[in-house]
Parts: structure tokens; C-alpha cells; sequence
């Protein structure tokens, strides 16, 4: 490989490396508030047990399925909050996908004949992650997940808050609005 070519695969890597690294961290940060959310559906004497009780599982979507069922156990059926804590966590799982296309998509290197150098989704093979990107910016695909992921965390850190006593003492003033969610950038495609 030329040293331009190599140079470009550096620099076009590097790229697309720090961009899944912000997806990987932004959902990590989501789940450790739900983490808390969950924790704070409990007495502050229990929490220890409630933490010890999520970091035992080590799937996050049982973690956000044993988040929901808790839900429903301490709060009210018709509850404002319980609603807003199911829709955070059934797009959760919306937004999981988005993570999981950004960071467990195969990606394959094109060089071209001017030295450029382009990193693409590898779906020659037949991954269905890969396809769905195919044709699509992916830079901006990452920077719109990490965007979405954000959104899902200060949605939670709101909720969060309304499970707090001093937030259930607020009411349904309190409860935070639902964030606009897409499954693509618009501009990307």
C-alpha cells in the first residue's frame, strides 16, 4: 500500500473509530441511568439490593425488562409515570438496534485508483446490518445514534428524577417530554 493510501486509511479509520467509540459510550451512560432509574423505584435502604439485583444480570435488555416489571409493581396502574417509563424502555429497544448496527457492523476498506480511501459497510457477504447501511453516510449515521442514545439518557435522567420522593411530590407537572426519535439521519440516505 502507498504511503498516501496509508495515511488516508489511518485518518479515515481513526474517524469512524472515535465515532463508534461515542455510540459505545453514550449507551453505557443510558444503561448505567437506568440503572438508577430502576434502583430509585426502590426505598434508599434498598438500593444497594436493587443495584446489586441489575448488575447481576448480564443482558441489558433483561436489565430493561426487570426495569418495567418493577415499574409496574411500585407504581400505580394508571400511573403517568409507569406510561413513560414503558415508552422509554419499548424505544430502548429501538435505539438498541441503532447501537447494534453502529458498532457490530462489519466494515470493509475501498481504495481508490486517486489514493482516496472509503471504509463501507461490508454486506457482500449477506449481513443484514451491513445492508441496512449500505449506500449511507456513515459517519453521520454514527454522530445521529450517539444522538439518539443522548436523547434517550436525559429522558431518563428526567424520569429519574420524577421517581425521586421529592419528585413524586411535584405530580405529573413534573414528567419530562418525550424526545423525537428516527430510526436514520434524514439527510443521510
Amino acid at each position: 500500500m502507498e504511503t498516501r493510501s496509508q495515511e488516508e486509511y489511518e485518518r479515515i479509520t481513526a474517524a469512524h473509530e472515535r465515532a463508534i467509540g461515542k455510540i459505545v459510550i453514550a449507551w453505557n451512560d443510558y444503561q448505567e441511568e437506568l440503572g438508577k432509574l430502576f434502583g430509585n423505584l426502590f426505598s434508599y435502604k434498598d438500593w444497594p439490593l436493587a443495584l446489586s439485583a441489575w448488575h447481576a444480570l448480564d443482558s441489558d435488555r433483561a436489565q430493561r425488562k426487570m426495569l418495567v416489571a418493577a415499574a409496574r409493581a411500585k407504581l400505580k396502574p394508571n400511573s403517568p409515570l409507569l406510561r413513560e417509563i414503558e415508552w422509554l424502555i419499548n424505544n430502548s429497544d429501538k435505539i438498541a438496534d441503532q447501537r447494534n448496527i453502529g458498532i457490530h457492523m462489519p466494515l470493509m476498506r475501498s481504495a481508490e485508483r486517486d489514493g482516496s480511501t472509503h471504509i463501507l459497510p461490508l454486506a457482500m457477504f449477506g449481513n443484514l446490518k451491513a445492508a441496512k447501511m449500505s449506500g449511507r453516510d456513515l459517519l453521520k449515521e454514527y454522530a445521529h445514534f450517539e444522538r439518539q442514545i443522548r436523547k434517550m439518557f436525559s429522558y431518563a435522567v428526567a424520569l429519574d428524577f420524577a421517581v425521586t420522593p421529592k419528585g413524586r411530590r411535584r405530580g405529573k407537572a413534573s414528567l419530562p417530554e418525550r424526545p423525537k426519535l428516527t430510526p436514520f439521519s434524514p439527510s443521510a440516505s
